[in-house]
């Protein structure tokens, strides 16, 4: 630290310095620095850094640490400097690296020889007082790994700083910031890594009128050796995304379906465990989600809202004592049940996907019983009837709404065969068999999703690997695999320009992947704490992006997406 003008050095003001171990005694403008006792009164303060080993002096002395006696020092810094000369003798203006070149006079310096700071042991005396003027000093060749963000706080006088050979790797933001009047900044020598931690940095060399000798990265591989005054912000990539707890529901469940109504946004949960569909409503000033009404389920597996012409109807699926749909009236608020759907058809529901094709509303339930049928329902006037049985007898697990090249699919998972395809005839208004996705047997669940225009499908097996596979022309390509030990649940869902894939387990955590579009493939990017989960929906309340992630054996919890900037 040069040419400064201090008048205080305040308390800890270098507490997060450690690993220093030579200190600079300078010449600056305060009268008295109050490390020791006799400053005690004035100015309480006490710096004994346990790695210090020597302090420097103008005159070249080298005094060991700590000092005994307590002595008061006047002007004083850090550094190994190349300092010499007696009182009165011009320095030599050839320094080291860290010496910055600069020229350096000695006037009435307080420590006189035989009456200045003497060695340990020594017969030397300490002088009560000196005259003090300014000039430039060093904090450097220490090993000095990490500073402060505070460690120059409070120095505005500070005009010379010469950091150089220590082992910075990096830089607090805004380090430099109360240094308002710096003019030559010394960092070489130093193995900085030009990460996201260093990006502030570069933006101040930019717009700072400071000299700063040329300074290299050490790493990552793709900058070591660049020099950092080269290097621009958008060579740095620091943004990147979290998700974190937003809301814990104190319930288990093993479905979650967001929709919104009359402009409010709402979430339907089947519980099984309870008894209900539990129908949550967003609070927008809480920002939560909160209790709203429960339609009475003794087995819901599935609780699916369909907000259609104006009515909202709830589609309840059990797996003993019946199906039912259920519709809210407005004059009672509440919802009433309005039909049944037939209990010799659908045995043993797993799921329900709502659609519209051509202007109309239906619904497929997909049946995992043997004597069961996946069946197709249209609504019409007076409620949802049955259209079309489409898979027999053959366990259905799941069932998935696909638009492809402007036609309407329906994709089925079986434990005993291959998703079957099912296409839509215009003409006859139904679908129609077209095929099976590859060779694959028991898939628990299928989804799919869409990047730019490509259409995938993310097939999850809770026993062996699962696959995301790729439409390409008239057949699904296989085109990853991943681990998937336990899984009854993978749902791909996006969020602005990045898309993501939520693999549950029963038997470990929850891996969230993100997609790499050069890649064409999905990377892991977190895993989350979610016991048993059995579903993952994404949606967006007002200003907040959700993960709702329901579990069968724990409580259902609430992820928020976060962006974070990993440069501040």
């Amino acid at each position: 630290m040069v040419n400064a003008a201090f008048t205080e050095i305040r308390e800890a003001a270098f507490a997060h310095i450690p690993s220093l171990q030579f200190l600079y005694v300078p010449v600056l403008a305060s009268r008295c620095v109050p490390m020791f006792p006799p400053c005690a009164d004035a100015f309480p303060f006490s710096l004994q850094p346990p790695q210090l080993q020597q302090v420097h002096t103008d005159r070249g002395q080298r005094l060991r640490w700590p000092l005994t006696p307590p002595v008061p020092v006047c002007g004083w810094g850090w550094g190994r400097g190349n300092m010499g000369g007696d009182t009165g003798t011009r320095m030599g203006t050839q320094g080291r690296a860290g010496d910055m070149g600069m020229g350096m006079e000695t006037q009435e310096w307080g420590w006189r020889r035989g009456e200045g700071m003497g060695r340990v042991g020594g017969s030397e005396e300490p002088v009560p007082h000196a005259t003090i003027s300014s000039h430039p000093r060093f904090i450097e060749n220490n090993d000095i790994q990490a500073l402060s963000k505070a460690t120059f706080r409070g120095l505005k006088s500070l005009t010379h700083l010469s950091l150089a050979n220590n082992n910075l790797q990096t830089l607090p933001r805004d380090l430099f910031k109360p240094l308002d009047i710096l003019s030559d900044l010394d960092l070489r020598g130093n193995t900085l890594a030009c990460d996201c931690q260093i990006k502030w940095l570069v933006e101040w060399l930019e717009s700072t009128n400071t000299t700063v000798p040329a300074v290299f990265c050490s790493s990552p591989g793709h900058f070591e050796g660049q020099r950092i005054q080269d290097l621009v912000l958008g060579d740095f990539q620091c943004i990147t995304t979290d998700f974190v707890v937003h809301q814990v529901l104190p319930f288990q469940s093993v479905s979650a379906e967001p929709f919104t109504y009359a402009s409010d946004l709402y979430v339907a949960l089947a519980q099984p465990g309870a008894s209900s569909c539990a129908i949550l409503k967003w609070d927008y000033v809480e920002r939560k989600l909160r209790d709203f009404d429960h339609i009475p389920a003794h087995s819901a597996v599935h609780c699916k809202p369909i907000v259609a012409q104006e009515q909202l109807y709830v589609v309840v699926a059990q797996l003993f004592g019946g199906s039912y749909i259920y519709r809210w009236d407005t004059s009672v608020d509440k919802f009433i049940k309005i039909q049944d759907i037939d209990s010799q058809k659908i045995r043993k529901p797993n799921d329900i996907e709502a659609f519209q094709i051509e202007g109309e509303w239906y619904f497929v339930i997909a049946d995992s019983s043997k004597a069961g049928s996946t069946s197709l329902y249209r609504l019409n006037q007076n409620g949802f009837y049955s259209h079309q049985a489409l898979h027999a007898w053959h366990r259905d697990t799941d069932v998935e709404y696909v638009e492809n090249d402007g036609k309407p699919r329906l994709i089925i998972a079986s434990s005993s065969q291959a998703p079957v395809i099912y296409q839509w005839n215009r003409a006859q208004k139904q679908f129609a068999p077209q095929g099976e996705v590859g060779e694959m047997l028991d898939v628990q669940m299928v989804k799919h999703f869409r990047v730019k225009r490509d259409q995938f499908l993310c097939l999850s097996r809770y026993i062996g690997d699962s696959k995301v596979v790729r439409w390409e022309g008239q057949r699904f390509v296989e085109l990853q695999t991943l681990p998937s030990r336990g899984s009854m649940v993978m749902q791909p869902f996006s969020v602005g320009q990045r898309q993501y894939l939520a693999l549950g387990s029963d038997f470990s955590f929850t891996h969230v992947y993100l997609w790499e579009e050069e890649k064409q493939k999905f990377a892991k990017f977190q895993e989350l704490l979610v016991q048993a989960p059995r579903a993952f929906r994404s949606v967006l309340a007002a200003d907040v992006q959700l993960l709702l992630a329901p579990s069968f054996k724990a409580k259902t919890m609430v992820y928020r997406h976060v962006v974070v900037d990993l440069s501040l």
